[in-house]
């Protein structure tokens, strides 16, 4: 049977993997459900972080708040975490610094970890009143827990707000994860348990889901993966990664591509544009080939269901501002995430140029995908077994 699938914009008819029959069928298996949420901008962050409160309060869940308030890592320009002691005093005693991510330089910021006092609730409800206008922090993270979100059962729930600058303005970001025990042999997760679902009905649909087996590897995850799990020394899915990571330039030298593109130090000296539009020629290209396709800021994701009920995507990172292309290819089951970067001008990153340039662009890449798709895929599946039906990756 084929399952017609709409997304962004684009239509495509894809293979539906049998439900009748069984996959992976053995132990349960914990598996964490991760689901963002769309963030208007125009609602400020205050009341946003008010909303969530409020939720967990009508659903008779106790939660523990704990935020990071962040100025910018780059030195000079106004102090948003001096201005806000200044105006809040109380806040002194979170006053410090750090690295925002490991190896960076320290930035100074307001830090307060999980608590469920109330003074600590308002000082933080405060800051966030400030943003963006009268307190500029670079950064604001809060996060609202319930329980343990990792343990399965346990109703625990763990919600994240974000509010950062961008060269495009200020960011807006919701996540929300919990953690149910699935059969192996089931044709869908377990409906959240507890009060988990009367606290996720507050925060809308989701505007995509990812499904983790807990415990699961991830070989070839992008550098700075955020999900906290590493692939062991050696799988053989890892290794099967490693073996195409290494050779997919030389992969691409053996195929005739459509497109002979400039050397990337001369495309960056003659870089042209703009391209206009970049979804209709990646729609062009890829919707023949089972792909649908969706657009966020930035990027377009490409992706497709495979008949062993696997994910294949093809991320293409299109900047906010930089005009320069960064495909990744992916394969993902519940427990594994198998990425290759794919070099467009033999690095991993290309200018897009004008609209003749990003048309050759996305030519080469469909190419390039079906040589993927022929030896890539099936090897990962191979090695992998097919996904339970209940897997989904939105």
């Amino acid at each position: 049977m084929a399952e017609s699938h709409r997304s962004a914009g684009c239509l495509s008819v894809r293979a539906r993997p049998n439900l009748t029959e069984k996959r992976n069928v053995g132990s349960p298996m914990n598996v964490l459900v991760q689901m963002a949420y769309k963030a208007d901008k125009k609602e400020p962050f205050g009341a946003l972080l008010r909303r969530l409160l409020a939720a967990f309060e009508s659903a008779g869940a106790d939660c523990w708040m704990a935020a990071t308030f962040a100025d910018s890592p780059v030195p000079g320009g106004v102090s948003a975490v001096q201005r806000a002691i200044k105006k809040h005093p109380e806040a002194a005693p979170f006053d410090g610094s750090a690295p925002m991510l490991p190896g960076s330089p320290a930035v100074r910021r307001i830090a307060v970890d999980q608590t469920t006092e109330e003074p600590a609730k308002a000082l933080l409800l405060a800051l966030a009143d400030g943003i963006p206008r009268s307190l500029p922090f670079h950064t604001a993270s809060v996060a609202f827990t319930s329980g343990d979100a990792s343990q399965a059962g346990t109703g625990g729930i763990a919600i994240a707000a974000l509010d950062s600058w961008w060269v495009n303005g200020r960011n807006r970001a919701l996540a929300a994860n919990y953690t149910v025990e699935a059969e192996a042999g089931a044709k869908a997760l377990p409906p959240p348990p507890g009060v988990l679902g009367a606290v996720l009905n507050a925060l809308g649909k989701p505007t995509k889901t990812t499904q983790f087996a807990i415990g699961g590897t991830r070989p070839g995850a992008p550098a700075g993966s955020s999900q906290g799990r590493t692939a062991p020394a050696a799988t053989p899915l890892t290794a099967i990664v490693s073996r195409y990571r290494a050779g997919v330039a030389e992969m691409i030298e053996r195929l005739t591509l459509p497109h002979a593109l400039p050397d990337i130090d001369v495309a960056l000296r003659t870089v042209a544009g703009p391209a206009g539009p970049l979804k209709p020629a990646l729609v062009n290209a890829f919707a023949p080939r089972g792909y649908d396709c969706r657009g966020e800021t930035g990027m377009f994701t490409l992706r497709r269901r495979t008949s062993g009920n696997h994910v294949v995507a093809l991320v293409v990172d299109v900047g906010t501002w930089s005009r320069i292309v960064t495909p990744l290819f992916t394969v993902r089951g519940p427990n594994f995430e198998a990425t290759v970067p794919i070099p467009v001008g033999g690095r991993g990153q290309y200018p897009i140029g004008d609209t003749t340039q990003w048309e050759a662009i996305v030519a080469n890449l469909s190419v390039i995908v079906d040589e993927l798709d022929r030896t890539f895929v099936p090897e990962i599946e191979a090695a992998a077994g097919p996904a339970p039906d209940w897997f989904a990756a939105d």
